[in-house]
């Protein structure tokens, strides 16, 4: 069975199962940031901060994937090929260097790029860890691997310290610890990736190439997609926390403890500002000069009131609301007295 047919199997299979569930997530995401679009709120300090050092890195990894090819390649420098003679090789670099003296990596860079698996494996470790490897040897490739794993680890390490600092509870708050797990879990995710695709990758591929322009530099390629995956992860994560501590996606209903924690500060400010607001009426009260100011401001108010509803237009507009049973006369007029009760009490009361 073709992979073709192994995946249409696959998905007349699973589909009937997978897109009901689908639509529904669709749906009830759709229907949770309507109904808590009001809900929005502004950007916590801490989530700021984080999303400052993420783009940071971001940054950084950008800038950092613009120097992967910057090592100096002596077989396309020279425009040389994979069989080319090897002082033929060395008699290009020499050409290429002030005096035309070697420099020490190009005295220990010769022995190994006398054949032509050295030359191979040279460009996919790179110049540092092809002349630097003291016990490297083309007869055992694995073992150029071994000794350039902690240059591959050391910016996979250094990207899960900022995703971490970035999920921390102390630095990010509730709302970047809850992702702390899965964001961990992708950047180790990321560093096995990298390490299958170092084991597999057929060192011996540019082995026929007869140009240097058909070589494949692996070494360079490798940290070019490795930076833009730091880059897109970190950024990723920004925008990510961004989204979720502003309501915007994944909205956590608030539990019981924190709405009635909620309830009771509202009812606190409440009850202080009733208190506050009783303070100022009974003071007002107690003096008669601005009570007599109060009840005359309200009788001029109650006359311009009567006034402006015995206009014709306002006369016709009421008669209009009770008609179509709008206006509700006998519940307007007790809103109206416990209104007044309340801000004009009897004397003596």
């Amino acid at each position: 069975m073709s992979t073709f047919e192994s995946v249409k199997t696959l998905a007349y299979t699973f589909a009937p199962f997978l897109l009901p569930y689908l639509f529904r997530s669709f749906r009830k995401y759709q229907a949770s940031t309507t109904t808590r679009r009001a809900n929005r709120k502004p950007v916590p300090r801490r989530i700021s901060l984080v999303a400052n050092i993420l783009l940071a890195a971001t940054t950084i990894a950008l800038i950092s994937s613009c120097f992967a090819f910057s090592y100096e390649n002596l077989i396309t420098k020279t425009n040389s090929r994979i069989q080319t003679p090897q002082n033929v090789l060395w008699e290009r670099v020499a050409n290429i260097r002030p005096g035309r003296v070697l420099s020490p990596l190009d005295e220990r860079l010769k022995d190994r790029l006398a054949s032509t698996d050295g030359r191979c494996l040279y460009l996919i470790y790179g110049p540092d860890v092809t002349g630097n490897c003291p016990f490297c040897s083309s007869d055992e490739p694995r073992t150029f691997f071994y000794y350039a794993l902690p240059t591959i680890l050391g910016p996979h390490l250094l990207n899960l310290i900022v995703l971490g600092l970035s999920t921390s509870a102390n630095v990010a708050g509730k709302e970047g610890n809850r992702f702390r797990t899965p964001v961990v879990l992708v950047g180790c995710v990321y560093v096995l990736a990298e390490i299958v695709v170092w084991l597999n990758y057929d060192w011996k591929s540019n082995m026929t190439s007869t140009v240097s322009a058909n070589m494949f530099q692996f070494f360079g390629w490798v940290r070019l997609i490795r930076n833009v995956g730091f880059a897109i992860i970190d950024a990723g994560l920004a925008w990510f926390l961004w989204a979720t501590a502003t309501n915007r996606i994944m909205v956590i209903t608030p539990s019981a403890k924190e709405r009635l924690d909620a309830a009771l500060q509202y009812l606190e400010t409440t009850l202080s500002k009733t208190t506050a607001a009783k303070v100022i009426r009974s003071a007002t009260f107690k003096d008669e000069q601005f009570h007599q100011k109060e009840l005359e401001y309200w009788n001029e108010e109650e006359a311009k009131m009567e006034q402006i509803i015995a206009s014709d237009t306002v006369q016709k507009a009421i008669q209009l609301a009770r008609s179509h049973g709008r206006l509700d006369a006998e519940k307007l007029e007790q809103e109206a007295q416990g209104y007044v009760e309340i801000m004009l009490p009897v004397a003596g009361a």
